[in-house]
């Protein structure tokens, strides 16, 4: 099975696995989250994912074999769209803590949710972006 793309859709996280987009098949359903902002991991098991809920985002891993979701860690205030590193240890994502998403800088954390680490320190009301994490060149 070949993986594409996930298509984004409220409440529902979607993978497409065949490169011409049929045989659609949910893997994250709720009715009162939304998952956003997936990105798969190098190894192509699982998928990242934004969980916005009612009061709280987290970030969490969802399997593509069975559906699970394993959320790894919660917060109370803006998070972006997670985004794995290339060898899949770590996640990096935008975070506004106590503020509004306008306010965010980048941060980095293991895979299981541990050793959160701040990498940006962006002053005032201006936000830190992270469109891709690549390896460096050799």
């Amino acid at each position: 099975m070949s993986v594409s793309p996930v298509a984004r859709t409220p409440a529902r996280c979607r993978v497409l696995p065949a490169p011409d987009g049929s045989d659609l098949h949910p893997i994250f359903s709720s009715d009162t989250e939304e998952a956003l902002g997936p990105d798969f991991a190098p190894n192509g098991r699982k998928v990242a994912v934004e969980l916005s809920g009612q009061g709280f985002e987290a970030i969490a891993t969802v399997g593509l074999a069975h559906s699970n979701v394993n959320e790894i860690r919660r917060f109370d205030s803006p998070i972006g769209a997670p985004i794995f590193s290339p060898n899949g240890r770590r996640i990096a994502f935008t975070h506004a803590p106590g503020g509004t998403s306008g306010d965010s800088d980048v941060y980095t954390m293991r895979a299981d949710g541990s050793h959160l680490r701040r990498i940006t320190h962006t002053p005032g009301p201006k936000s830190s972006g992270l469109d891709d994490w690549q390896p460096l060149p050799r």
